[in-house]
C-alpha cells in the first residue's frame, strides 16, 4: 500500500521543504494553511508515514519530470 493518497511538496511554517499526504481532497486555494501528515523520504527512494502533522506554509509547485514519473510509479 502506498504511503500517501495525495502527495504534496511544500514549505512548512519554518521554511523547510517537506513532503506530505493530503488525506482528503482539498480545493487548491485552501491547501496553504491546512494540516497534513508529514512523509519521510523522497521520490527516488520512496516515502513512509511519520505519524506527525504540520501546517502547509507554501505549496512548492515545481517538480522535475523524473520526480513526477517516480511519484506516479509509487502509487
Amino acid at each position: 500500500m502506498s504511503a500517501f493518497e495525495r502527495l504534496i511538496r511544500f514549505e512548512d511554517k519554518d521554511g523547510k521543504t517537506v513532503y506530505g499526504n493530503l488525506e482528503k481532497e482539498v480545493p487548491t486555494k485552501e491547501i496553504e494553511g491546512s494540516s497534513v501528515e508529514v512523509l519521510e523520504g523522497d521520490v527516488k527512494s520512496g516515502f513512509k508515514k511519520t505519524g506527525q502533522k504540520t501546517t502547509v506554509g507554501k505549496v512548492c509547485i515545481r517538480m522535475s519530470i523524473e520526480e513526477k514519473i517516480r511519484a506516479l510509479g509509487k502509487i
